[in-house]
């Protein structure tokens, strides 16, 4: 499954939260451009969903804020059991 992006007629593969972290330059430099600690970026791995409040850093970083939309579209935070 691929995901299409239309407004650049770009294909990206489906990946992880966690993948895009790496992909990023790992938790330790993803924490560094967004101003949190490592742990707090692990946590967001763990989650899977990056608070939405941090995406422009991202952006700034020079990720597409469409993938980032995308990736929480098919990877969805774990809810806490009720």
């Amino acid at each position: 499954m691929t995901l299409a992006l239309a407004s650049q007629n770009a294909y990206y593969a489906p990946m992880t939260i966690r993948e895009f972290i790496q992909m990023c330059g790992g938790p330790s430099k993803v924490a560094d451009f967004t101003g949190t600690a490592i742990s707090t970026v692990s946590t967001w791995s763990a989650r899977g969903a990056i608070p939405s409040r941090y995406w422009r850093d991202f952006v700034d970083n020079g990720q597409d804020i469409e993938l980032i939309w995308e990736l929480h579209q098919i990877t969805k935070p774990k809810q806490a059991a009720e």
